[in-house]
C-alpha cells in the first residue's frame, strides 16, 4: 500500500527531487585520462578524443603526425618531431624559426661564418661558401698570399716586380721609363743639357744608363781630363824607324811640356835637310 521514489542513474536526490550528476566534474566518468575530453550531458556524459589522438574517448592513442605525413612542417627547411597529441617542427641548421616559418640564417651578415679575413663569404640556402680573394689561394677558410713575382709578370730584364698582400706592382728599373709591364731605355744624352760636365767630354747612351768619355779626337789623360791628340808633333825628333804605336820610354819636348812614356803614334817618317830623322806624330797618355 506504498511507493518509493529513486533517482535514475546519472541523477542524484531523494527521488522526489533529482539533480543531474556532472560526472566530468566529480571524476566519475571513464574517459581516457590522456588525450580525451569529457562532456557532461543530462543524466550522462560523452568521451571524445582530443585532436592528435584517435579512439572512442574511453581509449585514446596518440597520432604520430610525423609518420602519417599529416604534419605541415616544411619538407626542406624543417624536421618533424612527434609529441603527445601533436607534433613540433624543428628548423634545420642553419635556419631559424620566425613564428611558424623557418628562415635562412645569413651567416655572412651575422658574422657566424668561419671564412678567412681575405676571403669572400657567400650566403646560400642551408649554408655559406668561402672563396679566397684574388691574389690568394686556399679553400676560403685558410688563404695564403700568391707571390705573383715568381711568374715574372713585369717587363723582361728591365722591370722590377714587388709583391704585396694579394697583389703586386711593376716598376721600370733605373734608366728606363714605362709602366713596369713595358719599359723603354731613357736616352740621358738626348737632353738639351749634357750630364757630362768636364771639358771635351761627350755623352754616350747605354742600356739603362750612360757614360761620359772623351769626345772624338780626344783621349783621357792620367789627370782624368780629355787631351786633344790631333796636335801633330811635326819635326819633333823621334828615334829612327820607330814603329807606329810603339810605347816609348823617352821624352818629347813640345810647347815647353815634357811628355814621358806617352804612346806615340807615328804618322810618317822622314829626314830633314840636316839628315836628322823627323816624324809627324801624336802622343796618347799612358793608361
Amino acid at each position: 500500500g506504498s511507493f518509493t521514489c529513486q533517482c535514475v542513474v546519472g541523477f542524484t536526490g531523494d527521488g522526489v527531487s533529482c539533480m543531474d550528476i556532472d560526472e566530468c566534474a566529480d571524476g566519475t566518468h571513464n574517459c581516457s585520462v590522456q588525450g580525451a575530453r569529457c562532456d557532461n550531458t543530462i543524466g550522462s556524459f560523452n568521451c571524445t578524443c582530443l585532436p592528435g589522438y584517435s579512439g572512442d574517448g574511453v581509449t585514446c592513442e596518440n597520432i604520430d603526425e610525423c609518420s602519417t605525413g599529416t604534419h605541415n612542417c616544411n619538407q626542406t627547411f624543417a624536421s618533424c618531431m612527434d609529441i603527445d597529441g601533436s607534433f613540433r617542427c624543428m628548423c634545420l641548421r642553419p635556419f631559424t624559426r620566425n613564428g611558424s616559418i623557418c628562415e635562412n640564417v645569413n651567416e655572412c651578415a651575422t658574422g657566424a661564418h668561419n671564412c678567412s679575413t681575405v676571403a669572400n663569404c657567400t650566403d646560400v640556402d642551408y649554408f655559406f661558401t668561402c672563396a679566397c680573394l684574388r691574389g690568394y689561394s686556399g679553400d676560403g677558410v685558410n688563404c695564403t698570399n700568391i707571390d705573383e713575382c715568381l711568374t715574372n709578370p713585369c717587363a723582361a730584364n728591365n722591370g722590377e716586380c714587388t709583391d704585396s698582400p694579394g697583389s703586386f706592382s711593376c716598376a721600370c728599373r733605373a734608366g728606363y721609363t714605362g709602366g713596369g709591364f713595358m719599359c723603354a731605355d731613357i736616352d740621358e744624352c738626348a737632353g738639351a743639357t749634357s750630364p757630362c760636365l768636364q771639358a771635351n767630354e761627350a755623352c754616350f747612351n747605354t742600356p739603362g744608363s750612360f757614360r761620359c768619355d772623351c769626345a772624338t779626337n780626344f783621349y783621357r789623360s792620367s789627370q782624368d781630363s780629355c787631351m786633344n791628340v790631333n796636335t801633330l808633333f811635326s819635326s819633333d825628333v823621334v828615334p829612327p824607324n820607330s814603329p807606329t804605336g810603339e810605347t816609348l820610354s823617352w821624352t818629347i819636348t813640345r810647347l815647353n811640356a815634357s811628355l814621358t812614356n806617352y804612346r806615340v803614334f807615328v804618322i810618317d817618317m822622314g829626314t830633314n835637310p840636316m839628315g836628322t830623322s823627323v816624324a809627324s806624330a801624336f802622343a796618347v797618355p799612358p793608361e
